[in-house]
């Protein structure tokens, strides 16, 4: 007996085979797929049978006067609907021909009906099928195995996401999309209605789906990567591609997906480590020049070019996210994002309770950086230097940045080392409750009085000119002058004392922030 060794065994190649002389009997395709055959005589026969199987029977529950009217239907609908491809009834064994009732139903359904021949057993026609099938089945494990060997492929290319895309687009001659989370186009290859698209997937639910839209046929599939869901689609129009390979193609294609979406993740954060290791002992001067040099470059630092130090805190109210480099943290985070948008190398530690970082000192990168995440750190920063043994230095400068912006408010969520006034960067040495105890000390009464502190204030603006603080708060000299001896009286000293105006004005200083 020969058999089919093509990927599909149809009803059509059943028919086409003589010796089985099986003969159609219903109006409908021929085409329909065969993946096994069972014979079976007992009632709700779906539970026994898988979808795209033949079903053969000799009738014998029709031959029961006791089967209840409407049992044809009843089998027929319940094939359909199970997915059954076809029903083989074997005549003159216990029934001459297939039941009328049987042959009415599967003609409104469609549903194909073939009669087996007296003389051929359903032995050959099983033996015949699982034969073909068997066939079948090896030629497509060889195709699966070549499609994956070639989608796997991309693994190695520079950008696998549109390597992995522009091979499943030669293997399946169709458009093929991934998309973000918010529909951008992340890679494509082939024409299609990629706008139409998106929005049909964004409007059903969060699973793999198939759908039409217009004459395109789409198959599509949510992948969870870098955190966040991603859809690949598939479409084809006039039924250009095949849906058993669209169905083997896409469980590979996420599997892919997921597989560089994760070796990019373990990538990210093994840098992180190996940067936060390096910039730890930058921190620390536990380095050597030359061989640190070395690995910055490889990390994306220009050799010997200058760089900064940072020291970062998040902004008020918000909670750090991360106490260890190698976590995963909200600033952490972000602040890779940013960097990596902009092509800044940036290497970040833990310094508890500060962030650390290192970037090259590129001013215009590191403002455009900083700026995205300005929202959740405020960042101290110091000069720039090329010697690394400076680290330990550059740290604690960047620290005094860090304490003066944070004492300048919501005003300052940055400030570099060399932006730091003589006077900030006196009081940011200090702890702050102390800065503020010493201030309300130098102040003492006057502290309470905003009417003398606001003469003071404006006296020292005006470089200790009567009248020029006198129109800058609108009172004649006269009352400028008793606001200011009222102001000796109660701090106890003149305000023409190089010592007494020093001590004023970094008081005041800390007192008005």
């Amino acid at each position: 007996m020969a058999t089919v060794t093509s990927a599909d065994l149809r009803l059509a190649d059943l028919l086409a085979q003589h010796d089985l002389g099986l003969q159609l009997v219903t109006r409908a395709s021929t085409q329909v797929r065969i993946r096994g055959a069972h014979a079976i005589e007992i009632a709700g026969p779906s539970r026994w049978l898988k979808r795209g199987w033949l079903m053969l029977t000799v009738g014998t529950r029709f031959a029961d006067p006791r089967t209840p009217p409407g049992a044809a239907r009843e089998l027929i609908r319940e094939l359909d609907e199970a997915g059954i491809s076809a029903l083989a009834f074997g005549v003159d064994v216990l029934l001459e021909e297939v039941p009328h009732e049987l042959v009415r139903e599967a003609n409104r359904r469609a549903f194909p009906i073939v009669t087996v021949p007296y003389e051929v057993p359903f032995l050959k026609i099983t033996e015949f099928v699982n034969k073909s099938v068997l066939s079948t089945n090896m030629y497509l494990l060889r195709r699966t195995i070549s499609m994956q060997d070639h989608l796997i492929e991309s693994l190695t290319a520079q950008h696998p996401e549109q390597a992995l895309v522009d091979r499943l687009g030669r293997l399946l001659k169709g458009a093929i999309v991934l998309y973000d989370t918010g529909g951008d186009i992340l890679a494509s290859t082939g024409p299609g209605p990629v706008a139409a698209i998106w929005r049909e997937i964004n409007s059903r639910p969060p699973e793999a789906q198939q759908f039409q839209v217009g004459r395109w046929f789409v198959a599509s599939t949510p992948i969870t990567a870098d955190g966040s869901v991603q859809w690949l689609a598939i479409a084809s129009s006039g039924g250009g591609v095949s849906e058993d390979l669209v169905q083997e193609t896409l469980p590979v294609a996420e599997r892919l997906l997921g597989a560089i979406s994760h070796s990019r993740e373990v990538t990210r954060l093994e840098k992180r480590l190996r940067g936060g290791e390096i910039l730890g002992n930058i921190l620390d001067n536990v380095t050597a020049e030359a061989g640190t040099w070395d690995r910055l470059v490889g990390l994306g630092f220009p050799r010997h070019a200058p760089v900064r130090v940072l020291a970062m805190a998040p902004q008020p109210g918000l909670d750090v996210a991360a106490d260890e480099p190698g976590e995963e943290g909200v600033i952490p985070r972000a602040l890779e994002i940013a960097a990596a948008e902009l092509h800044l190398p940036l290497l970040l530690t833990r310094r508890p309770p500060r962030l650390a970082g290192m970037c090259p000192a590129d001013d215009a990168r590191i403002d455009a950086m900083l700026e995205r995440v300005g929202s959740l750190v405020r960042v101290g920063l110091s000069a720039p230097f090329d010697d690394l043994a400076d680290g330990p230095q550059a740290f604690r400068d960047a620290e005094l940045a860090l304490s003066a912006a944070q004492r300048r408010s919501v005003r300052a969520p940055r400030l570099r080392f060399e932006e730091v006034d003589f006077a900030e960067w006196l009081l940011a040495g200090r702890p702050p409750e102390q800065v503020a105890a010493k201030a309300q000390r130098v102040l003492g009464p006057v502290a309470d009085n905003p009417l003398l502190v606001e003469a003071l204030v404006a006296y020292l603006r005006c470089d200790l000119d009567v009248h020029r603080t006198a129109e800058a708060l609108h009172l004649h000299p006269n009352s400028v002058r008793y606001r200011l001896h009222r102001a000796e009286q109660l701090l106890g000293h003149t305000l023409r004392s190089p010592d007494s105006i020093t001590n004023l004005y970094l008081a005041l200083h800390e007192h008005l922030q």
